[in-house]
């Protein structure tokens, strides 16, 4: 007679059931038991008790009348229970930014996401995917000719155009600002004192 289909399951549903809750009991308390082993482990000190007291002992207790630097500094008016740190100057070069790490394909794809948009977007993704130029460059013959048909100009010329522009705004920006200030400091100087 050949076995039955599910033959390994028993043939009383209940004591199966009982069976299964007895042993994942069994398992949840010896779970349990390794963990309050490990906790144990965890807690067992590399010096006796006995030996930190003596260190705890023998090292000088913190004094703040006596401790340097910002502890003899004024506290802070606004914040009372703030301690004002003594000032500094930092002398070491500065970190360098973006411009100055990328590559110059790095400084395109760059440009070209700040000024062109996103590569999926309108302008590059679907007006601009394909141009002229980019096309010239493939073609191994023409790209030996120093040619551009109809005057194209690629993604990265035109990002690198409108980056260059950007640039020299911020800098003249920056050259009248350095010109006000120094106007207004004329001003102030040769402004004569009020006569009492």
């Amino acid at each position: 007679m050949p076995p039955a289909p599910f033959s390994f399951l028993p043939a009383h549903p209940a004591r199966f059931t009982l069976g299964a809750l007895l042993a994942l009991a069994l398992s949840a308390v010896a779970a349990g038991a390794d963990g309050d082993a490990a906790a144990k482990a965890a807690r067992v000190h590399l010096v006796s008790p006995r030996l930190s007291a003596y260190i705890a002992a023998k090292l000088p207790r913190y004094d703040p009348a006596r401790a340097g630097g910002a502890a003899r500094l004024p506290a802070d008016a606004a914040h009372p229970g703030v301690m004002r740190l003594p000032d500094y100057i930092v002398r070491e070069p500065r970190l360098p930014d973006e411009t100055e790490i990328l590559t110059e394909h790095g400084r395109d794809l760059a440009a070209m996401n700040k000024y062109l948009g996103p590569s999926d977007g309108l302008d590059r993704g679907y007006l601009n995917a394909i141009t002229l130029g980019d096309l010239w460059r493939k073609i191994p013959v023409l790209k030996m000719i120093p040619f551009i048909p109809f005057g194209s100009v690629s993604q990265e010329a035109r990002a690198r155009a409108l980056y260059d522009e950007a640039e020299m705004r911020e800098k003249l920006d920056d050259r009248r600002d350095i010109e006000s200030l120094a106007a207004r400091a004329q001003k102030k100087s040769a402004k004569p004192a009020p006569a009492h």
